[in-house]
């Protein structure tokens, strides 16, 4: 028997961050290949200034990835869009971008570290 691990994406409850995001829900894929989390994690230290630019932009196109996978074409991210939610939301709520990454990173972290079910 051949066995195929399917893309396991959980909700994001932006409401978490605060009430008022009501029902929004972030699709995160959890269980992203190691060689992907990883290409992030590089992307993400400390680096050359004249390589950061290209750096971040390939760390914002992994986020995108991870919140494309729902089986909603309308719920998936481009990372121009998720460039334009960081800036935007640094003007006016600088906390919730960085809640925002470090709540995806959770959400990933959480399933590797879950206890599966016997």
């Amino acid at each position: 028997m051949r066995i195929t691990v399917p893309k396991v994406v959980r909700p994001l409850k932006v409401a978490e961050y605060a009430q008022e995001f009501g029902e929004l829900v972030i699709p995160v894929w959890v269980n992203p290949p190691r060689d992907l989390l990883g290409e992030l994690i590089d992307c993400l230290k400390q680096v050359p200034a004249e390589t950061m630019e290209e750096r971040a932009r390939r760390a914002i196109e992994i986020i995108a990835e991870l919140w494309s996978q729902g089986s909603d074409p309308e719920t998936h991210w481009t990372a121009d869009e998720v460039i334009t939610l960081a800036s935007e939301t640094m003007q006016t709520d600088p906390q919730f971008w960085p809640w925002l990454r470090e709540r995806t990173f959770g959400m990933i972290g959480e399933h590797r570290k879950q206890e599966k079910k016997s």
